[in-house]
């Protein structure tokens, strides 16, 4: 009789264990999906901001041979996106014209395709300013 007692307990785990071991998982998962989420998205805001500062570079190079900054891409040689536009580009990227007009100043945009509603569209001007556009409550230093 008391061995079968003793191989009764050696089977297996009770549903009470099972349910405890459950509820430590779902606590967990609930911290770190958060946290995973914000360093995907921190990843892909260096996917903008090198898109962004590639393009400034490439529009530079154009004033110093032309001594005038353009909208255009194509004539600059570089996509209107970040990365590879195979599904995986996480930014638009657009040319404005700068407070002086577009010969002597210009503002690239990165617009993300995802939703960023802490940093925004990420901004760089040819005087080296970094910005935000439709950002709330953060601040220069933290996106860039």
């Amino acid at each position: 009789m008391l061995k079968l007692i003793a191989d009764r307990k050696q089977r297996g785990f009770t549903l009470v264990e099972l349910m405890i071991v459950v509820a430590i998982v779902g606590i967990l998962a609930m911290v770190a999906f958060p946290a995973y989420q914000g360093q995907v998205k921190k990843g892909n805001r260096a996917e903008g901001k090198s898109a962004v500062l590639k393009t400034a570079q490439a529009l530079e190079r154009y004033f110093t041979v032309n001594n005038t900054y353009v909208t255009n891409f194509t004539t600059l040689g570089m996509p209107t996106f970040s990365g590879d536009d195979t599904g995986g580009s996480k930014y638009d990227l657009q040319i404005a014209a700068g407070g002086a007009g577009i010969t002597t100043s210009f503002t690239v945009k990165a617009v993300p395709r995802f939703v960023d509603t802490e940093c925004g569209t990420l901004t760089y001007t040819q005087a080296g300013q970094k910005g935000m556009e439709l950002a709330t409550e953060s601040t220069v230093s933290k996106c860039w």
